[in-house]
Protein backbone atom coordinates (compact mmCIF):
# COMPACT_ATOMS: atom_id res chain seq x y z
CA UNK A 1 0.00 0.00 0.00
CA UNK A 2 1.64 3.61 -1.03
CA UNK A 3 1.66 5.96 1.82
CA UNK A 4 -1.23 8.76 1.27
CA UNK A 5 0.30 12.27 0.15
CA UNK A 6 -1.49 15.00 1.39
CA UNK A 7 -0.79 18.65 0.07
CA UNK A 8 -0.97 22.11 1.86
CA UNK A 9 -0.87 25.94 1.64
CA UNK A 10 0.37 28.31 4.43
CA UNK A 11 -0.93 31.45 2.93
CA UNK A 12 1.62 33.52 5.69
CA UNK A 13 4.34 31.92 4.13
CA UNK A 14 3.48 31.32 0.57
CA UNK A 15 4.30 27.80 0.96
CA UNK A 16 3.25 24.85 -0.51
CA UNK A 17 4.03 21.93 0.86
CA UNK A 18 3.20 17.54 1.79
CA UNK A 19 2.63 15.40 4.13
CA UNK A 20 2.36 11.73 4.31
CA UNK A 21 -0.26 9.35 5.62
CA UNK A 22 -1.88 12.75 7.71
CA UNK A 23 -4.70 11.76 10.21
CA UNK A 24 -6.69 13.52 12.11
CA UNK A 25 -5.72 16.68 13.71
CA UNK A 26 -4.30 19.72 12.72
CA UNK A 27 -1.44 20.88 10.07
CA UNK A 28 1.49 22.82 10.93
CA UNK A 29 3.76 25.20 8.78
CA UNK A 30 6.93 24.02 8.39
CA UNK A 31 8.18 27.26 7.93
CA UNK A 32 6.18 29.34 10.68
CA UNK A 33 5.17 26.57 12.37
CA UNK A 34 1.40 28.25 12.40
CA UNK A 35 -2.14 26.39 12.15
CA UNK A 36 -4.58 29.02 11.19
CA UNK A 37 -2.91 30.46 7.49
CA UNK A 38 -2.81 26.66 6.07
CA UNK A 39 -5.47 25.11 4.45
CA UNK A 40 -5.75 22.41 1.65
CA UNK A 41 -4.04 23.02 -1.55
CA UNK A 42 -6.40 23.46 -4.32
CA UNK A 43 -4.12 24.24 -7.55
CA UNK A 44 -7.24 26.50 -9.14
CA UNK A 45 -6.65 29.21 -6.22
CA UNK A 46 -2.86 28.48 -5.28
CA UNK A 47 -1.78 28.39 -8.98
CA UNK A 48 0.00 25.71 -10.72
CA UNK A 49 1.80 22.97 -8.40
CA UNK A 50 5.90 23.10 -8.33
CA UNK A 51 7.38 20.81 -10.81
CA UNK A 52 11.14 19.73 -10.72
CA UNK A 53 13.31 20.42 -12.88
CA UNK A 54 14.00 17.68 -15.75
CA UNK A 55 17.43 15.25 -15.08
CA UNK A 56 20.22 16.53 -17.14
CA UNK A 57 21.16 13.51 -18.23
CA UNK A 58 25.42 12.55 -18.32
CA UNK A 59 27.07 12.45 -21.52
CA UNK A 60 29.93 10.01 -22.20
CA UNK A 61 32.83 13.52 -21.73
CA UNK A 62 31.18 14.04 -18.44
CA UNK A 63 31.59 9.95 -17.46
CA UNK A 64 35.12 10.12 -18.80
CA UNK A 65 35.79 13.23 -17.16
CA UNK A 66 34.19 11.55 -13.73
CA UNK A 67 36.02 8.51 -13.88
CA UNK A 68 39.72 10.46 -14.54
CA UNK A 69 38.76 12.46 -11.85
CA UNK A 70 37.94 9.43 -9.49
CA UNK A 71 41.04 7.39 -10.64
CA UNK A 72 43.97 9.56 -11.54
CA UNK A 73 43.26 12.70 -8.92
CA UNK A 74 43.23 12.92 -5.38
CA UNK A 75 40.03 15.34 -5.58
CA UNK A 76 37.29 14.64 -3.39
CA UNK A 77 33.50 13.91 -4.33
CA UNK A 78 32.26 17.60 -3.40
CA UNK A 79 35.63 19.01 -6.15
CA UNK A 80 34.49 16.73 -8.20
CA UNK A 81 30.80 17.69 -8.50
CA UNK A 82 32.51 21.50 -8.49
CA UNK A 83 34.28 20.54 -11.16
CA UNK A 84 31.63 18.71 -13.88
CA UNK A 85 28.84 21.27 -12.93
CA UNK A 86 26.35 18.44 -10.39
CA UNK A 87 24.89 18.44 -7.93
CA UNK A 88 27.38 15.66 -5.15
CA UNK A 89 24.40 13.31 -4.77
CA UNK A 90 23.92 12.76 -8.58
CA UNK A 91 28.12 12.49 -8.72
CA UNK A 92 27.67 9.98 -5.57
CA UNK A 93 24.97 7.62 -7.29
CA UNK A 94 26.91 7.75 -10.84
CA UNK A 95 30.25 6.82 -8.97
CA UNK A 96 28.18 4.00 -7.32
CA UNK A 97 26.48 2.67 -10.36
CA UNK A 98 29.94 2.75 -12.10
CA UNK A 99 31.55 0.54 -9.64
CA UNK A 100 28.71 -1.80 -9.49
CA UNK A 101 29.09 -2.32 -13.42
CA UNK A 102 32.62 -2.30 -12.88
CA UNK A 103 32.17 -5.06 -10.23
CA UNK A 104 30.16 -7.12 -12.45
CA UNK A 105 31.95 -7.27 -15.25
CA UNK A 106 35.09 -7.80 -14.20
CA UNK A 107 36.90 -11.13 -15.05
CA UNK A 108 37.04 -13.31 -12.20
CA UNK A 109 40.51 -15.42 -11.73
Amino acid sequence: MMPQVRHFYCSDCKLRFAVFRIKRGKRFCPECGDTIAVSTFNPEIHGKPIRKKPEKAWTLGEERKLLHFLYETDLYYKEIAVELGRTLRSVQRKIERKQTWIGRHQKKV
